[in-house]
């Protein structure tokens, strides 16, 4: 502790606080003389809500994210399959027709089977009105 000329003792820190004056707990000087107050409960509990707030939001984000990262993952398995099934549809499809010989098929109407080809006359026109198919309600006169 040391004493100046007019007779007020200081003490020797990096802040000079005159001896024998008591400080309010809630202010604080600052570099520069303002005062800065200490902080009240009813700030410490708004930034402790708002932290919490805070940290409710990101982890709903992450918890979205992650769901989103699992959906697309998902996506992207059922396109594969899609794309395999694709594939093999499209093989058994050549398969089949590569397999079919049209004119034995022709030959086994004919003559197993007893058909003929239509003659002049026997083949008659239908419209539809939704133009899928026509459906037979009575039989077609000879």
């Amino acid at each position: 502790m040391a004493t100046t000329n007019n007779g007020r003792a200081y003490q020797h820190t990096n802040v000079a606080v005159r001896l024998g004056e008591v400080e309010n707990p809630e202010l604080r000087r600052l570099p520069g003389g303002r005062v800065h107050r200490g902080a009240s409960i009813g700030y410490v509990l708004f930034v402790a809500a708002a932290l919490i707030f805070t940290a409710f939001v990101l982890m709903q984000y992450i918890s979205l994210r992650s769901d989103v990262t699992n959906r697309l993952q998902h996506i992207s398995v059922l396109e594969s399959r899609l794309n395999n099934l694709k594939l093999e549809n499209d093989a058994t499809y050549s398969r089949i027709n590569s397999n079919m010989d049209l004119e034995q098929i022709r030959d086994t109407a004919i003559h197993e089977l007893g058909m003929t080809y239509a003659k002049e006359g026997q083949i008659e026109t239908f419209t539809s009105e939704n133009g899928d198919y026509v459906r037979q309600l009575a039989k077609i006169d000879e």
